[in-house]
């Protein structure tokens, strides 16, 4: 069941680029410790051979960039999560200000017919 907003957006596929931001944001910072782990060992392995280190570097700042994009992604989505239940909330205002003004009309009724009523019952049961 895909419910979805009059803009088209749809619940449960912003609900699954959440989950997908955050597995990519963990991989990623997974990676990141490994390239750490890669350079520190490689520096102790092979300290005259620079150019190998530079490209791993190269490697780690290519990492960097793709963890800050996932952030802000992240961001992003959580912005959009954040409009698509503002939006359903006043959806949802409006209808129960709709129900609410209703309410006041049946109630208005019922105080106008109730004290007859009660008059005509008391009377006739007497």
């Amino acid at each position: 069941m895909n419910r979805s907003l009059k803009g088209g957006i749809d619940y449960q596929e912003l609900h699954n680029l959440a989950k997908h931001a955050i597995h990519l944001t963990e991989s990623s910072s997974a990676i990141l410790c490994s390239i750490e782990s890669l350079i520190r060992s490689h520096k102790h392995l092979f300290p005259s051979s620079s150019e190998v280190h530079y490209r791993i570097e190269y490697l780690q700042n290519l990492f960097m960039s793709i963890s800050l994009r996932l952030a802000s992604m992240s961001k992003r989505i959580d912005n959009a999560i954040n409009l698509a239940f503002n939006i359903v909330a006043q959806e949802a205002n409006t209808g129960m200000i709709e129900d609410a003004a209703k309410m006041t009309v049946v109630t208005i009724i019922t105080m106008v017919f109730l004290p007859g009523t009660a008059v005509a019952v008391s009377s006739s049961s007497s």
